[in-house]
């Protein structure tokens, strides 16, 4: 069995963008539905969540998935869970697209940059 990266190896700037871009987070309801799973997953020991920002479009997350977790699979528990709760009351909405892109923290850190708010932020987007 391989030994568990430091943290800071393991810690990623993810992107995810809903469905054709469609503004289904613009929606109240939807953006606590998803801040919920975050919360939950995050209590629940399966990834650190440093900082999120949800958008109507997108989500980015600076997230450690946990030691034996991979990125991929910490990724598929947050967009899986979510479509799960929607798809109870809107078994008909299409809420992610497949994909999603990361970034490791360590380059992402070489790119911060101070915003007029006191917060540093990555430039991605």
């Amino acid at each position: 069995m391989l030994a568990s990266a430091p943290m800071e190896t393991r810690t990623f700037f993810v992107t995810t963008v809903t469905w054709q871009r469609r503004l289904i987070l613009q929606s109240d309801a939807l953006a606590r539905e998803l801040l919920s799973t975050l919360y939950d997953y995050r209590a629940a020991g399966r990834f650190a969540l440093h900082e999120f920002v949800i958008m109507p479009d997108h989500v980015h997350l600076l997230v450690t998935p946990a030691a034996m977790l991979t990125l991929e699979r910490a990724m598929q528990l947050i967009k899986g869970g979510f479509s799960y709760r929607v798809g109870k009351a809107r078994p008909n909405l299409m809420v992610w697209e497949k994909s999603f892109t990361s970034q490791n923290s360590i380059s992402c850190q070489s790119k911060q940059t101070g915003s007029p708010f006191g917060v540093s932020a990555c430039v991605f987007c």
